[in-house]
């Protein structure tokens, strides 16, 4: 669920796309695999993929280990960090986030946010 409203709201940011289907797609997923599921874009949750056969979107998946370092110089596309609320995933604070997004931002022409895995409308909320 949480990929299908990542997907969604990162759809108007793939306008240079013919198509908007894209699908988030683990490492170990194949070029059969995307053929499969009829995407025109993927991202894995990383910075790279050996995949030539679709558009691939970077991700900052977090700020630890040098991630930012490891994303391309530019990319018209950005995807920002996973589940920053989440301990299990990027794990970052409001302000660790914060006090790294312009690095990220310098790197893109258009950036999604950070996406949640709480209700960022509920009180106390990472957002």
């Amino acid at each position: 669920m949480k990929q299908i409203l990542f997907v969604f709201l990162i759809l108007f940011s793939v306008a240079s796309l013919d198509v908007k289907k894209g699908i988030g797609c683990p490492s170990t997923c194949t070029e059969v695999t995307l053929a499969n599921l009829n995407a025109s874009w993927f991202y894995n949750w990383n910075s790279a993929s050996s995949l030539k056969t679709l558009p691939f979107i970077p991700m900052c998946f977090s700020d630890n280990n040098n991630r930012i370092d490891k994303l391309p110089a530019y990319s018209d596309i950005l995807l920002g960090f996973n589940e920053p609320d989440n301990d299990g995933q990027s794990n970052m604070t409001v302000d660790e986030a914060y006090n790294v997004w312009p690095q990220l931002v310098a790197k893109s022409n258009m950036i999604a946010s950070p996406v949640m895995a709480g209700n960022p409308a509920a009180a106390g909320s990472w957002l």
